[in-house]
């Protein structure tokens, strides 16, 4: 038996799982067919993570497979999206193929970086055996998760997760403009191009060669995954696009954009207003923000620079981000909580254009077309 002293025990898992196959007394007495594998404490550690993100963002049953087959053990589970890992078996004894079910718990915090975890498995529990600590998690009900086949046919592609990252990094600091609108964003990948659109703005990126529409949990769930590994690989075909690193993969429902074009192909004709270097000018404006609340701002754009005139109901405070701001080029009327956005995410560098009612900054790694007010 194992001690109390000794055994961190996850029976008592009822929140929206499904019900255990046995009570805790006893169930060593009454299991049968142990199937004993050793696997890397550091894959286990890093298998739970990846679970944790993925079911952290769920209300589902956040249940697990673990499956042995062929000589192979995988350990997968499914909310929206599916997720698999094939961790390396080090020794086996008495194993026959088999597929449990267990409730999630996160135990990666308590895992070590290294060592050897033993896994024991019968009809009723799975322990997980470390140095100094034995985790056991009751056998529940089982749920199949069925885990999309990719054809072996289909091609594969190397993505360089550094840009990935970086792409979805710029883009997430527009998310305040969602909130405002109380839209949810979507991250469009097609052809060579990353766009958000929101109903006064669009703003895009380069794409790294994605084809499929992520929300901005998905955009969270992906960047945790992908961690800080250098390199993914991509299948993708007309249903699913799966993420692999190492030996583990995730499968995102793929839903197919149509043929995206630049900002600057929609809008062809805006009128060049000039090239604007502004530093500092997106901390003065988070200032405001926070100090005045809700207002309105007047955005004159200058030969050396631009003037803030801003409205609230309690004041007005003009900002100039250069003492000789030289002759007015261009005028547009923004919410300040807009401009605060548009400015951390284009950076303090841009070229302006302008039509209308539209404006278009175009920096170094982004570009934003905004409507004024």
């Amino acid at each position: 038996m194992v001690s109390n002293q000794d055994k961190f025990n996850l029976f008592n898992t009822t929140d929206n799982a499904p019900s255990a196959s046995s009570n805790i007394i006893g169930y060593q007495e009454r299991s049968f067919v142990y199937n004993t594998l050793s696997i890397p404490t550091v894959e286990l550690k890093r298998i739970f993570r990846e679970l944790s993100a993925l079911f952290k963002r769920t209300q589902l049953s956040k249940s697990i497979n673990i499956e042995y087959a062929k000589g192979s053990l995988y350990i997968k589970a499914a909310t929206n999206v599916s997720y698999t890992a094939s961790p390396i078996v080090l020794s086996s004894e008495k194993v026959e193929d088999f597929n449990v079910s267990i409730v999630f718990k996160d135990i990666s915090e308590m895992l070590a970086a290294d060592g050897v975890t033993k896994l024991l498995i019968t009809n009723e529990f799975v322990r997980f055996e470390t140095t100094g600590a034995s985790y056991v998690f009751a056998v529940v009900d089982s749920i199949n998760h069925v885990i999309p086949q990719i054809p072996r046919e289909l091609k594969s592609s190397k993505i360089e997760t550094k840009s990935l990252k970086d792409s979805l990094r710029i883009l997430s600091k527009i998310l305040p403009v969602a909130a405002l609108y109380k839209k949810n964003v979507l991250y469009l990948f097609s052809n060579e191009l990353l766009q958000v659109r929101l109903p006064a703005i669009w703003v895009e990126t380069k794409n790294t060669g994605l084809s499929l529409t992520l929300s901005s949990e998905l955009s969270s769930l992906l960047q945790e995954f992908i961690g800080d590994v250098a390199e993914v690989e991509l299948f993708q075909n007309n249903s699913w696009s799966m993420i692999r690193k190492d030996l583990s993969a995730i499968y995102i429902p793929k839903t197919e954009v149509e043929d995206l074009k630049s900002i600057m192909e929609v809008m062809p004709d805006m009128n060049y207003i000039g090239d604007f270097e502004v530093k500092g000018a997106s901390e003065k404006v988070q200032l405001l923000v926070r100090a005045l609340g809700k207002s309105e701002v007047d955005v004159f754009a200058c030969e050396n620079g631009l003037r803030l005139d801003v409205r609230s109901d309690s004041a007005e405070v003009t900002y100039e981000t250069s003492t000789n701001l030289g002759q007015n080029l261009d005028r547009f009327k923004v919410r300040l909580e807009f401009l605060n956005a548009v400015l951390a995410t284009v950076g303090f560098s841009f070229k302006l254009y302008a039509r209308g009612h539209y404006r278009c900054l175009v920096g170094s790694k982004v570009t934003i077309l905004i409507t004024s007010i």
